[in-house]
């Protein structure tokens, strides 16, 4: 979604690549804000926590899901 009168990114925002890549996460004004999902590649997936673009927390699971890092790591 995009922000009525501004354009930026506003609400929730998801974006498939043909590579498969696939993001998803909220945003507010244009940043990050909220929780963030990336699955890349059926073998990894990322879930961060933003607080108006600054990674607050970081999970990376591998292909079943099992958790292989946990962090604030920013991307």
């Amino acid at each position: 979604m995009r922000h009525r009168e501004t354009g930026l990114p506003h609400g929730i925002v998801r974006f498939v690549n043909e590579d498969g890549l696939i993001a998803e996460g909220s945003h507010k004004h244009g940043t990050r804000h909220g929780l963030q999902m990336l699955y890349w590649h059926a073998s990894k997936v990322y879930v961060s926590l933003y607080k108006e673009g600054s990674c607050q927390a970081r999970f990376d699971f591998d292909s079943n899901f099992k958790e292989i890092n946990r962090g604030n790591n920013k991307r």
